[in-house]
């Protein structure tokens, strides 16, 4: 009986098993069942069982979802392995085609079974963004490195090999002065065959600008009177904007004299160094020697001899960096002509205070208020400076009063002779401290400030007469 009643359910479930078993051959399921059930050789009450199990695990994967992780970081959910291998490709087939086909991921790319709602799984669109966004594509190339670092890479060894080429390239021609000359390279240079970035990869002409002006070191600018940002930016070859990003917080549009601001300079992640075997000829300064004598006063001086340059050939090692000289050795050094020296006699016998220096004070104190020059259609052969009566007067140098008195025009007037081609008139004085014979030094009191002969108003004119002619006193005190 028990036998009959099971033999009845295994014949009404077998055609719904074989549906089933249909349906799991068509589905993820078919390679994690036992084989005999897919082929229907199981009895009647097994295959019911397994048939419940089936369609629960049917259930359960039919509506499976895959987390796409990369390097371990979850991006987003998607509904088929399938939209991440397509999307992966698409991105793929946009790198150029110069690079090549054999185009690799640079993370690793996980998808971990989950369920999540239909409304959280990614789009086509947003997939490939997030996939982009996350990962680096890698091609074969050969990296330039710099002291083990990588600054740029090329797609074959024959174009790094140019690129060091054109680095070198303006810098192989010799100077004119020049034996010899090695170019290379100041830092450790090395062509590497590795996995690169595509970011990377560039063609010979652009990867040689970029090793020019790729790198930027920051320095430190103080700045000067007549300096704007605008000239600054023109002195280094740099923009306005890059001294803005490099000072943040700073009124660069108000820059004060005395000011540090920061620059962004350009710098070659590579630099190119140049040893070159030069000569040139240089000229050797005279040394100028002092000779004491007692026969001239303290503060005069003579030349004895005029002083001659010599001349000698030099060898010299010089070392350039990217075409800006870094260092010269001299090797040796050749003497065409010994240099003479240029001897000076200078004076030490102590000076008589009433002796002229050959430079004139000014001789009182007052405001200046007529020049030198045509004045009301007759020629003004002074200065005047005008001060109250009594203003002390001083002789502008050290001389001999030839004269003290009255003189038509001038009133009282006290005339200098300094001994040396030169005179002074100090004219319109109120009263004198000297008289004729005196000798006087510079800066003695000898008269006073008046308002006698020709004036129209208390004051001192100065005149400075050379050889006897009137020259202009603004240019002597």
């Amino acid at each position: 009986m028990k036998n009959t009643l099971l033999n009845r359910v295994a014949a009404s479930t077998r055609k719904v098993t074989e549906s089933i078993t249909r349906l799991i051959k068509n589905s993820r399921l078919a390679d994690k069942l036992p084989e005999r059930l897919l082929r229907g050789n199981t009895p009647a009450y097994v295959a019911a069982g397994t048939c419940a199990v089936a369609l629960s695990a049917a259930a359960f994967f039919a509506t499976m979802d895959y987390e796409l992780y990369i390097d371990g970081k979850a991006i987003g959910a998607v509904d088929k392995k399938s939209e991440v291998y397509q999307a992966i490709e698409n991105i793929k087939k946009s790198v150029p085609k110069e690079l090549g086909s054999d185009i690799k991921i640079g993370q690793k790319i996980e998808l971990k079974g989950v369920h999540v709602a239909d409304s959280k799984l990614l789009s086509a669109s947003n997939l490939e963004k997030k996939i982009k966004s996350g990962i680096d594509l890698q091609v074969d190339a050969y990296g330039i490195k710099a002291q083990g670092k990588l600054v740029v890479a090329l797609k074959s060894e024959a174009e790094a090999k140019k690129v060091l080429e054109l680095l070198k390239q303006p810098y192989t021609k010799k100077q004119d002065n020049a034996s010899s000359i090695k170019t290379d390279f100041l830092q450790k240079v090395e062509i590497e065959k590795l996995q690169a970035d595509i970011g990377l990869v560039k063609t010979p002409q652009r990867a040689v600008e970029y090793i020019k002006t790729g790198g930027h070191e920051l320095h430190t600018y103080t700045v000067q009177a007549g300096d704007t940002t605008w000239s600054i930016s023109e002195k280094f070859k740099i923009g306005v904007s890059q001294i803005q990003d490099a000072n943040p917080g700073t009124n660069i549009e108000n820059l004060q004299i005395g000011q540090t601001i920061s620059l962004s300079l350009p710098k070659p992640f590579i630099s190119v160094k140049t040893t070159q075997d030069i000569a040139y000829e240089e000229r050797i300064p005279f040394n100028v020697v002092y000779e004491d004598t007692s026969a001239m006063y303290k503060g005069d001086k003579k030349v004895k001899a005029e002083g001659e340059e010599g001349l000698k050939k030099v060898q010299a090692k010089q070392i350039m960096v990217d075409g800006v000289i870094a260092s010269t050795t001299v090797i040796n050094e050749d003497i065409v002509k010994a240099p003479k020296d240029n001897i000076i006699v200078q004076g030490i016998k102590e000076r008589p205070k009433t002796l002229a220096f050959g430079a004139f004070i000014t001789p009182t104190r007052g405001r200046f208020t007529s020049p030198f020059g045509r004045r009301w259609g007759r020629m003004h052969t002074g200065i005047d400076l005008a001060a109250p009566i009594g203003t002390p007067i001083v002789a502008a140098d050290g001389g001999k009063v030839t004269f003290a008195g009255w003189k038509n025009g001038y009133g009282k007037i006290i005339i200098v002779n300094h001994e040396n081609g030169y005179q002074t008139y100090y004219g319109h004085c109120s009263s004198f401290s000297v008289k004729a014979g005196d000798r006087v030094y510079r800066g003695q009191n000898i008269g006073s400030v008046g308002n006698t002969g020709r004036s129209t108003g208390p004051h001192l004119h100065f005149e400075v007469r050379k050889g006897g002619s009137p020259v202009n006193p603004k240019k002597y005190i």
